[in-house]
Formats: structure tokens, C-alpha cells, sequence
């Protein structure tokens, strides 16, 4: 959990049909020495949870993307 802010679970509700890999927006997970261990691939009508305390990005959404990404994303806090 990150104390400054009471995030604990991040989530990305998906709403992005016919997407392909090479045209980025995917959320990668790192471990602690910066090494890629799992990505997560949009999907339409997914919600995908996970730990803010994990390392994660976004990949960059390339111009030559023939759809739009669209995802809600957000955190669930722990008073």
C-alpha cells in the first residue's frame, strides 16, 4: 500500500475490442531488479486488480493504431 495516499489495489476495467499487440497499451509487470514478468494484454469488458506495489507501466500506444484504446482505471484505498 502506498501510506501518502491509502492506494492499495489498483484496477483497469478494459473496453477495447479488436486490439492488437504491436500497437502498445499493454500493462507490464516488473520484479525488483527491473526484469519483465508478466504483461497483461487489453481486452474488451476485463477488469484486471493488482497490487500498486508491484512495478508497472503502460506501453506506448502507437500512432498507427486503428482503434482507439479505452480502459477506466483507478484505486480502491484502505482507510
Amino acid at each position: 500500500m502506498l501510506p501518502s495516499e491509502g492506494r492499495a489495489i489498483a484496477y483497469v476495467f478494459g473496453f477495447t475490442p479488436n486490439w492488437h499487440p504491436d500497437w502498445g497499451g499493454l500493462l507490464h509487470f516488473f520484479n525488483a531488479e527491473g526484469g519483465m514478468v508478466d504483461t497483461f494484454f487489453p481486452k474488451n469488458n476485463t477488469l484486471s486488480l493488482f497490487d500498486v506495489n508491484l512495478p508497472h507501466s503502460v506501453s506506448y500506444v502507437t500512432p498507427f493504431a486503428k482503434y482507439p484504446r479505452y480502459s477506466i482505471t483507478g484505486w480502491f484505498n484502505i482507510i
